[in-house]
């Protein structure tokens, strides 16, 4: 595939100018479809490292923005995928074929895997050697299994506090379409403040479980600590536009 020339013929569409040759336009319609399977992976790769190459989160927002034109929940799934796929990638000879294994994948399917651990992915796809044929559902009714012994494990510690059980279940269910479904929930003032209040809290109680035991879950605490300032600078960026608009 010669990228100059499929980019050339592509801004020429773009501006309303056709190939009529029947030859070329089989040729941009091959390159086209090679390069668009897997371009949200390679995407969602390059936006990972470059995440781990920067100093800090607001840096990494900056560049995202900037340069590529992304930033909300759509680039933090995409960092999600993307971490995924390079712990594949680094892990060894092994974990090394599963990232073969699983690249192709569409990007739906790689947002469910991504529900996975870094320490589970590789047994979960050894236990499952026919992903490649699966439907979305049929990978979500996998990953939900595969996980169904930690979340009865967590429903016999757990206090009875009605629905959450069901919240969390349709919350990990519907991973990747989880802003738009939330945001649609908190549509008015009244609803949004219940609900920063209600997330406040189960943060809270979710922290306070992580911190008895910091050594243990550092590495969470630290993704959770870059997710907050994530929030953090999205919201600074918020305000600061708001003050200009006064």
């Amino acid at each position: 595939m010669d990228t100059t020339v499929l980019h050339a013929t592509m801004a020429a569409v773009a501006e309303g100018r056709i190939p009529e040759d029947a030859v070329e336009l089989d040729r941009l319609a091959r390159d086209i479809v090679a390069a668009a399977g897997t371009s949200t992976q390679t995407l969602a790769v390059i936006v990972a490292v470059r995440r781990e190459q920067m100093d800090n989160t607001p840096q990494w927002l900056r560049w995202a923005a900037e340069e590529l034109g992304l930033s909300g929940s759509y680039l933090h799934h995409l960092r999600k995928v993307g971490d995924m796929l390079l712990h594949l990638a680094t892990a060894g000879s092994v974990a090394a074929q599963h990232y073969r294994r699983v690249f192709p994948l569409a990007y739906n399917r790689l947002i469910v895997l991504a529900r996975l651990r870094g320490d589970e992915i590789a047994a979960f796809l050894r236990a499952n050697p026919n992903l490649e044929g699966r439907s979305r559902e049929e990978l979500r009714c996998l990953v939900d299994a595969w996980q169904g012994l930690a979340k009865e494990d967590r429903r016999s510690r757990q206090p009875s506090l009605p629905g959450l059980d069901l919240f969390l279940d349709f919350a990990e269910r519907n991973e990747d379409k989880a802003a738009e479904i939330f945001t649609a929930a908190a549509a008015t003032p009244e609803r949004a403040e219940m609900c920063v209040k209600t997330g406040f809290r189960l943060v809270a109680g979710a922290l306070a479980n992580y911190k008895a035991a910091p050594a243990e879950h550092l590495e969470k605490l630290a993704q959770i600590r870059a997710d907050l300032v994530d929030e953090l600078t999205e919201l600074d960026a918020a305000i600061a536009a708001a003050h200009e608009q006064l």
